[in-house]
């Protein structure tokens, strides 16, 4: 009788533990936020269910973004007054899908790189990858700094998402323009 217990407390820990992600069928709003000013909605995204997760499609609002020439290559950027956010494209395949445990495939679409208005040029190093959890609308992301230089070269074999891989560090709210993501 005692391992029927445990065993039943064994599986709803296991249910609590896995992040929610039901309720993410259809068009969602993709926003970027600051506390200390208003968000920026970036665009939209439709997610189908899967028998284990969901496949997703995303279309970003063109007319946020300006175009610049930087470091001989053309970015779209979020202009802000202090900081401009320029979406750095994931170079290599991505499935476009998520998992209840995974969102490697959604974090690695919401990739910029971070300068100053007045700044020449664009520097690698100056990374920023959203770290996205389940939410209780939606998902959420956290801005993290993380160096993009490892993206010059594609990833050896096997190796699916070399940033995953790499140092990230938490992001000051206060020393970045947008940094939370919603998707709801």
């Amino acid at each position: 009788m005692r391992s029927v217990k445990w065993g039943w407390v064994l599986v709803v820990a296991l249910m609590l533990a896995q992040p929610a992600v039901a309720g993410l069928e259809g068009e969602k709003t993709i926003t970027l936020a600051s506390p200390s000013g208003p968000a920026v909605v970036i665009g939209t995204i439709s997610f189908t269910k899967t028998n284990d997760g969901h496949d997703y499609d995303i279309k970003f609002d063109d007319s946020k973004f300006a175009d610049h020439f930087l470091s001989m290559r053309p970015f779209k950027c979020l202009e802000g007054s202090a900081q401009y956010l320029c979406h750095l494209p994931y170079p290599y395949d991505k499935k476009r899908q998520i998992m209840p445990d995974d969102f490697a495939d959604l974090e690695h679409e919401f990739l910029f790189i971070h300068k100053k208005p007045n700044e020449y040029g664009i520097n690698m190093w100056n990374g920023i990858y959203y770290v996205i959890t389940a939410a209780e609308n939606g998902l959420t992301g956290r801005l993290h700094e993380i160096d993009m230089d490892i993206l010059a070269s594609p990833p050896e074999g096997g190796v699916r998402y070399p940033l995953l891989e790499a140092e990230k560090t938490e992001g000051e709210t206060d020393a970045h323009w947008l940094p939370v993501l919603h998707i709801e």
